[in-house]
């Protein structure tokens, strides 16, 4: 494993996870993490994240984490981004069930057990990664609350 101060002058960035990375707003992640990085390092690009993807799918030992597997001895910072469709998904389910009354009854309780289960995923992929690489380090993009977002304000008004 490179550390960001290493002969090579390189840091190697990998995003895995979601969609965020390629449909992310202006500016773009990429040009984000390069202008942060640059001063420090020259950026090695990597990319492991696949579109449509959710915290399940990137489980230990799955598809999509077995990936990612040799890539891991050769990044130095992997930046996660999760969530989006694990929500998206959980509420697609729901209103297919009930409607926006059960899109509206589970923004509570359910929601927030949702959002728990996606975290544990999350640390729980970490934990695998780390005991690959136990000096990589890690990144999250965190998705907005919803709710309070503009978007979602102009969708329910």
């Amino acid at each position: 494993h490179r550390a960001a101060g290493s002969a090579e002058g390189a840091v190697k960035v990998a995003p895995c996870g979601d969609s965020l990375r390629v449909y992310g707003g202006s500016p773009r992640v990429d040009a984000v993490r390069e202008e942060l990085i640059a001063p420090m390092a020259t950026v090695e690009r990597g990319n492991l994240a696949v579109s449509g993807t959710t915290s399940v799918d990137w489980r230990a030992g799955g598809r999509r984490f077995e990936s990612i597997a040799p890539e891991v001895a050769n990044t130095d910072l992997f930046i996660v981004s999760l969530g989006g469709n694990d929500f998206l998904y959980y509420i697609q389910g729901l209103f297919a069930m009930g409607g926006t009354d059960a899109v509206l009854s589970a923004l509570g309780g359910g929601a927030e057990m949702e959002a728990l289960a996606i975290l544990e995923r999350v640390l729980a992929i970490v934990d695998a990664v780390r005991a690959m690489a136990p000096e990589a380090d890690f990144a999250y993009l965190i998705y907005p609350a919803y709710p309070e977002s503009m978007l979602w304000q102009t969708l329910i008004a």
